[in-house]
């Protein structure tokens, strides 16, 4: 009975020494923060993950802070705590956006540690906030226009001349393509 005993403390002994080795041999996990884009209105989603698993919750204070864009005007501000359970690999953070601007925007996203053990390989993100406009009136905002190609020869669209009944002919171009020229007398 004293020999089973000892091989079961032995063993005991033997799994807690590995648990505690591999425990201590585990990398310290690193976090970093994917920078985001959106279109203006939407929600950034900026992705918060770990490189490996840890054994202890991890807890991060995450806070917004004003680039170009404004917080309140152009999205709503964050002040929030993110918590890693233990396994856990990734979170997500939204912040919400708003519509309007003329120009593309951003912010930042940065995370500092609460509590638990991890390397900050990048604790700041970019929230880029892509403007929506809708087109104007102007040059830009409409082709000008052109002829349809079509499979069939068709005449060709160079400019003619005009006679006009002024000592001296004048050429000039019409100003849209017209398939039959009439003079002007």
């Amino acid at each position: 009975c004293r020999v089973r005993m000892a091989r079961a403390i032995a063993f005991a002994f033997g799994v807690l020494c590995v648990l505690a080795t591999s425990r201590a041999d585990a990398p310290t996990p690193q976090l970093a923060i994917a920078d985001a884009s959106v279109l203006a209105g939407s929600i950034v989603s900026f992705v918060l993950f770990l490189d490996a698993p840890s054994s202890e919750s991890i807890v991060l204070d995450c806070q917004t802070a004003d680039g170009t864009a404004m917080a309140g005007q152009d999205y709503i501000p964050l002040a929030n705590t993110v918590a890693f359970l233990p396994g856990e690999l990734s979170k997500n953070v939204g912040v919400q956006t708003f519509a309007g601007s003329t120009e593309d925007l951003f912010f930042t996203l940065t995370c500092q540690v609460n509590s638990g053990t991890v390397v900050l390989l990048d604790n700041e993100a970019i929230g880029t906030i892509i403007s929506i406009t809708e087109p104007g009136p102007g040059p830009s905002a409409s082709p000008s226009p052109s002829p349809t190609p079509s499979a069939s020869p068709s005449p060709s669209l160079s400019p003619s001349p005009t006679v006009s009944a002024s000592p001296s002919p004048t050429v000039s171009a019409s100003p849209s393509p017209s398939l039959s020229p009439s003079p002007t007398v």
